[in-house]
């Protein structure tokens, strides 16, 4: 008859082994915490991306993150437009402003993101739905994801960016990054208004659509060259 020695050394003490398994599995516990993390990171720094329309992107050489992209001149996007292979470039704008709860008034950080109406880049059907009702002065969209912190955003309610009162038509349904409580989009003119000293020649990202068929390598690869020379 064999003993079992592996278990009767496990259940020599019983308290000791209990401790152990309660250490092991709070190890575990922190790793997929840890993953979780991670997780949520890499997806809120690309959840933006994801939705929009672009196969290239042009940014400044400062660029750091989404809501630190600094900006560069539009003057690059004409020089982009003119090159083979590329089909439509579109300016995108991003900055962190001050929302303003409607109702305490209390203030919070916000991602506000500006496009062209005539260059619409979001794949958001909430978006695509109201791009001429943004066209109109002082609107937004909030999105639905937005924190409860930041208030009621009820449709025709008017709130506060940085200094400037807009109406909210609606919301969309985006999602917000790891580290923006608040998101709403707003029209590239109405994204002007909002930060007082910006200007429309003054982009963040620039989304180029390269022509069906063409080599997107040979496209990026004329677009590095073409702005080395100048």
């Amino acid at each position: 008859m064999k003993t079992p020695l592996a278990w009767r050394n496990l259940m020599h003490s019983k308290g000791r082994v209990l401790l152990a398994v309660a250490g092991i599995g709070f190890a575990i516990m922190l790793m997929f915490i840890q993953l979780g993390f991670y997780g949520s990171i890499v997806t809120g720094a690309t959840i933006v991306f994801d939705h929009l329309d672009f196969d290239v992107v042009i940014v400044s050489s400062q660029y750091d993150y989404l809501p630190r992209s600094r900006s560069f001149p539009r003057e690059r996007l004409y020089q982009a437009r003119s090159l083979p292979g590329v089909e439509r470039v579109a300016p995108f704008y991003v900055a962190r402003n001050i929302w303003k709860n409607p109702e305490s008034r209390a203030r919070r950080s916000v991602l506000v993101m500006g496009f062209d109406p005539n260059e619409p880049v979001f794949l958001v059907p909430d978006i695509q739905q109201r791009i001429e009702q943004l066209r109109s002065r002082d609107t937004l969209l909030v999105d639905s994801q937005t924190r409860p912190s930041y208030g009621k955003r009820e449709p025709e309610m008017t709130t506060q960016i940085g200094n400037r009162d807009l109406q909210i038509l609606g919301e969309y349904r985006l999602g917000t990054a790891f580290v923006e409580l608040g998101m709403v989009v707003m029209s590239d003119l109405n994204f002007v208004r909002s930060f007082p000293g910006s200007s429309i020649n003054d982009v963040s990202i620039g989304l180029i659509r390269v022509t069906p068929g063409s080599d997107l390598k040979a496209v990026t690869s004329q677009l590095a060259t073409a702005f080395q020379r100048t």
